[in-house]
């Protein structure tokens, strides 16, 4: 075979070869970029997927901190609040055997403020001070200037009830100024259904012609717990702060069941004592201004406690 044929027949392969080769090459890289991406694709979903996993993971995690967060601050807020009442109550609950000597002969002071119309029970102390709030009372005393004399004075006398002078009548009388007496709100007779309701409702203002006007329930733990020789002190003090929670007094009734009945008077037969007493719909009585007032002053119609009934009927 000539030469130049076998030289052309030789650069022809080699061209061949050399397209083939670069064939393979580019298939190669080509193959390669494409299986490259696909694992970049799969790898950075994966990542993704990670990532949404741990992301999801943390808000729940923090969801969690925060709910536990939350249950542990209302814990704490509940704890506090509990301590808080607890505290509350160890404080307001006093124990008066340990300041009080309950076994004077006179364990009690009474103070009587015409300008607050209250009236305050004070305890003796272990070193024979009356320095120990006991008692607060709303009351009301003389309606005119002078009418319920200041000064230092003493319980004298007790009557369980007692003829004023107008022929009404009053429970648990306790004399401590001559016709000056600490008594229930007047009744038009000696029946404890028969209250001046009118009257009653005046309570917390001044409104007697001298003498110390109190619920039943008031003027009774005075008769029952304070002998005959118990300090009494009226004076008038009008920025004095009350030392204990003043009590919340309820309106008399004029109509209804409840009509006449002193709404504190312990009476097994008062009605204010039964729960129905509750839904009680009647009206609150109204205040009659220029009642005739039936407290005594300066004298009374008998001073004989056996005859104190005889005129209770008909007034």
């Amino acid at each position: 075979m000539p030469k130049d044929v076998l030289y052309r027949l030789s650069v022809v392969l080699i061209i061949t070869f050399v397209f083939i080769a670069m064939g393979i090459f580019l298939f190669r890289s080509v193959t390669g970029t494409h299986s490259s991406a696909q694992t970049n694709e799969v790898t950075s979903k994966s990542n993704y997927t990670e990532s949404v996993t741990t992301k999801n993971d943390s808000e729940v995690s923090d969801k969690g901190k925060k709910n536990n967060i939350k249950k542990d601050n209302n814990k704490s807020a509940i704890t506090e609040e509990e301590n808080s009442e607890k505290t509350t109550e160890e404080e307001t609950t006093i124990n008066y055997k340990k300041l009080i000597n309950f076994d004077s002969p006179y364990p009690y002071m009474i103070r009587v403020n015409l300008a607050k119309q209250w009236v305050l029970v004070y305890g003796i102390d272990y070193n024979g001070n009356y320095s120990v709030p006991y008692k607060i009372f709303i009351c009301s005393t003389g309606r005119f200037e002078g009418a319920t004399p200041k000064g230092a004075f003493s319980i004298s006398d007790k009557y369980d009830w007692r003829l004023m002078v107008d022929y009404s009548y009053a429970q648990y009388a306790v004399r401590f100024n001559g016709p000056i007496m600490f008594h229930s709100v007047p009744y038009y007779s000696a029946h404890k259904n028969d209250l001046e309701v009118d009257e009653y409702n005046k309570l917390g203002t001044a409104a007697s012609l001298g003498c110390v006007r109190l619920n039943v329930s008031s003027v009774k733990w005075i008769y029952d717990n304070c002998p005959v020789g118990t300090k009494v002190i009226v004076y008038s003090l009008d920025d004095e702060k009350a030392p204990l929670k003043l009590p919340k007094l309820k309106k008399a009734k004029s109509k209804g069941r409840l009509k006449g009945w002193d709404p504190t008077d312990p009476d097994e037969d008062n009605p204010w004592l039964n729960k129905e007493s509750d839904i009680e719909t009647t009206k609150d009585a109204e205040i009659v201004n220029n009642e005739i007032d039936n407290d005594v002053v300066g004298k009374e119609v008998n001073d004989d406690s056996q005859n104190r009934y005889d005129l209770s009927e008909g007034i």
